[in-house]
Parts: C-alpha cells; sequence; structure tokens
C-alpha cells in the first residue's frame, strides 16, 4: 500500500471519527432537552406561518420564506391519522433516534468510499457499489474481508437498521417464502 494512500486512510478515517464523536453530544442534547424541542416542533408543524424566525440578516424575508415554503410541503405530507403520534415524546425520541442512525451509517459508508474505492479498482475490482453492505462484498470479492474485524457485526447492525429505517419505515420487508 503507498503512503499516499494511507494518508487518504488515515485522514478519511479521522474525518469519521470526527463525525461520529459529535453524534453522541447531538443525541444526548437532543433527547435531554425533547421536552423544550417538543412544543418547538409541535407549534412549526401546525403553523409555520407564524412560527418560524430567522436570526439572520434577511432583507426580504427570503430565507424565512422559504423555510415556510418547505415546511408547509412537509406538513401537507402528513396525515391526519398520524399526525399525533408525531406530537407525543416517544414519537419526537424516536424521530431523533432513527436520524441518529441513517447519519451514522452514512458517515461509516462515505469512508468506505473514501478509504476503500481506490484500494478496490486497483485491486482490479470494476463495479463499486453505493451501500455499505454491497461495498463490504465488492472489497470481499478482491481478497479484503471485512467480515472477521471486532466491529464488523455493530456496523453491519447498523446499516441493516437504517436500511429498514429509509426503505421499509421500520417494518419487515423479508417475506419468508411459504413451504
Amino acid at each position: 500500500m503507498c503512503s499516499n494512500l494511507e494518508e487518504t486512510i488515515r485522514a478519511t478515517a479521522e474525518n469519521a471519527k470526527n463525525l461520529l464523536g459529535q453524534l453522541g453530544p447531538l443525541a444526548w442534547a437532543l433527547h435531554s432537552h425533547h421536552t423544550e424541542v417538543g412544543p418547538t416542533a409541535i407549534l412549526l408543524s401546525v403553523d409555520p406561518e407564524t412560527f418560524v424566525r430567522i436570526r439572520v440578516p434577511d432583507p426580504c424575508d427570503k430565507i424565512r420564506k422559504g423555510v415556510v415554503d418547505c415546511l408547509e410541503a412537509l406538513r401537507r405530507g402528513v396525515t391526519l391519522e398520524d399526525a399525533p403520534r408525531l406530537f407525543r415524546s416517544e414519537g419526537l425520541r424516536e424521530t431523533i433516534n432513527r436520524s441518529i442512525v441513517v447519519y451514522a451509517v452514512a458517515v461509516l459508508e462515505q469512508f468506505l468510499d473514501a478509504a476503500a474505492r481506490d484500494v478496490y479498482t486497483r485491486k482490479g475490482g470494476k463495479d463499486w457499489k453505493d451501500s455499505f453492505g454491497a461495498r463490504v462484498r465488492c472489497l470481499s470479492c478482491v481478497g479484503i474481508d471485512l467480515y472477521d474485524c471486532d466491529h464488523y457485526p455493530q456496523a453491519a447492525l447498523l446499516a441493516l437498521y437504517r436500511h429498514k429505517i429509509v426503505h421499509v419505515d421500520g417494518r419487515m420487508d423479508y417475506v419468508p417464502p411459504v413451504v
């Protein structure tokens, strides 16, 4: 492995550690202040026009208008049956947890892309994939086995949870064959 590649991997790992290191304080802050964040989120989801405030110079009200428009569009996507569930503290906590899992896996995927893509192509790999699991399988095909690494099971579990959160709203998406 050339020193340039080693430096790239080292810098990528440092960046991933920095990004993941921010999740702990973020998670704690959101969980510990969810009672303070919750009412604001409810007000913004009910009436963004009234409650959105911008604390930066916005002479033509353009930034505020853009935020209000985005929140209104998101609000139109929530059905009335589902909306009350979002207003409970458990619903907010679940949303926070889900977003943290998605963010953590995005950091893992970014790390694998930056640290391993070059190694993969140098070893003859042709078709680099987009997801964590597919990238690990790509690397395995060129003789780099991450499956035996100490923390692979935790990373793979996070990637599986991320799939469930993003693609099937946390529900089972595998239907076993009927025998």
